[in-house]
């Protein structure tokens, strides 16, 4: 078996008067050669892949300056840096078995095999992911990935790494895939679970993806969904307009609405307004301005920031106890300000009723259960490589918006940090991977006799 070097599918490399042109997906980059010789020589790999050895020979023999050899290794060192190579296993008659790999502009390196490599085990936030018949296994650990032959995964799953070849267990160490027993025992390792760990490095090295932020990469083959929605058959149920110059006038100081917010999860009964609801919903959430940017996808101005001002976030209103609006699960509908009816479902709202009374120990259902909702398909259209981590942050921010507000309308609230997918796409009749539960919180008009948990006033 040869290990070799070969040009990652998505970088491209360019003659240029003074070195090599190197061109990623939305980046340039260019490293200087001196010598035309050793330029041509590393430019080679282009037409098939080749051990660095066999690049050095074609520089030597292309410059006749031993001083080559220096030169090749400090350009393949520079390329290297910027995650140009793949290192790649061949076996004669069978192809490539497995290849070191990363993504975007991060650093590629063989290391040499751990002395025990073969007492290691796979580490246990390893994520493996199927792409073009192999298997892809990297982890949060590191930006490197190693792509493997089937059956060579299965004897990494099986543990039966003496049946490796030590290119690919030098592959997987270097990888941080292979790990020593005290290191899986260890807390910086159990504090963690696979999937949050390699979700926090995708969402967080803008470096290390091949398409980061807003790359519009679905625009050639997809409309933008527009953000307005239609009324559905249900009908719709306009809300009133709270007097914000009034507000302005007699709310209080920003200041004073901070101290005094807290997490409510007891409420009063039969208190809870229409008025109310609608002047923390217009407050918070309505919908300014809509118009399309430069790619037509259509941009919101809300009372709060959005990444883009794409503003995925929907609102579901499951009313329970609010005087002038019936029971029922409602969409907000941001730019008409109007709750538009969903369904008049009693079991599934029972369902939502129940879930929420266990996270907030809840001995009836709260006037107001608001749910929120993320259409990925909206933000996913623009946004690549970090749309989910940016939309979480969404979350926050609508959370934060909301607390403040209805502290100044008499509401409590209590954000909630779990949610039920399955309940969410019962409720709102949504495909999950087209828009999916992302938040919950619970308000109404608060008892005044529920305990300050910390002793406040």
């Amino acid at each position: 078996m040869t290990t070799v070097l070969a040009v990652r599918p998505t970088i491209s490399l360019s003659p240029h008067p003074e070195g090599i042109t190197v061109t990623g997906v939305g980046w340039e980059q260019l490293v200087a050669v001196s010598s035309p010789g050793v330029r041509d020589a590393v430019l080679s790999v282009r037409e098939s892949p080749m051990p660095s050895s066999e690049i050095l020979r074609r520089a030597l023999e292309a410059s006749g300056d031993l001083s080559a050899a220096v030169l090749v290794q400090s350009v393949v060192k520079r390329l290297s840096v910027l995650g140009v190579f793949e290192h790649v296993l061949f076996e004669p008659g069978n192809g490539a078995v497995a290849r070191l790999m990363t993504a975007g502009a991060m650093p590629v390196g063989l290391s040499a095999l751990p002395p025990d490599a073969r007492l290691r085990v796979l580490s246990p936030m390893a994520v493996a992911t199927v792409r073009a018949g192999e298997v892809v296994v990297e982890s949060g650990v590191s930006h490197l990935q190693v792509a493997l032959r089937p059956d060579l995964f299965a004897l990494v799953v099986a543990g039966d790494l003496d049946a490796l070849p030590d290119p690919v267990l030098a592959m997987l160490c270097t990888a941080r895939l292979l790990v020593t027993p005290e290191e899986t025992a260890s807390r910086r390792f159990r504090q963690w679970d696979a999937t949050d760990l390699w979700f926090h490095r995708k969402a967080n090295e803008s470096r290390g993806a091949d398409g980061y932020g807003g790359t519009y990469h679905l625009a050639d083959d997809f409309k933008p969904v527009p953000y307005a929605r239609p009324v559905p058959p249900g009908g719709s149920l306009a809300l009133p307009v709270p007097d914000l110059a009034q507000a302005r006038a007699a709310d209080p100081p920003l200041a004073e609405v901070m101290e005094r917010r807290r997490s409510h999860r007891r409420f009063l009964a039969g208190r809870t307004s229409q008025e109310q609801l609608g002047a923390l919903l217009y407050r918070a959430l309505r919908a300014r301005q809509i118009h399309p940017d430069d790619r037509g996808l259509d941009v919101v101005d809300r009372p709060y920031p959005s990444g883009g001002s794409v503003h995925e976030i929907e609102t579901y209103v499951v009313v329970n106890d609010v005087t002038g609006i019936e029971a029922g699960i409602y969409r907000y509908a941001p730019d008409r300000h109007a709750l538009d009816v969903l369904q008049q479902n009693d079991a599934i709202r029972a369902r939502v009723n129940a879930d929420v009374m266990i996270t907030t120990r809840g001995e009836q259902p709260p006037p107001v259960v608001l749910l929120f909702g993320a259409r990925f398909d909206r933000l996913m259209w623009k946004y690549q490589g970090m749309p989910y981590a940016l939309l979480t942050k969404h979350v926050g921010v609508v959370y934060q918006t909301i607390y403040v507000n209805a502290e100044a309308e008499g509401l409590g609230v209590c954000g909630i940090g779990g949610t039920s997918a399955s309940l969410f796409a019962q409720a709102t009749g949504e495909h999950p991977m087209d828009e999916g539960a992302v938040g919950m919180m619970v308000l109404g008009v608060p008892d005044p006799s529920e305990r300050d948990a910390w002793g406040r006033p």
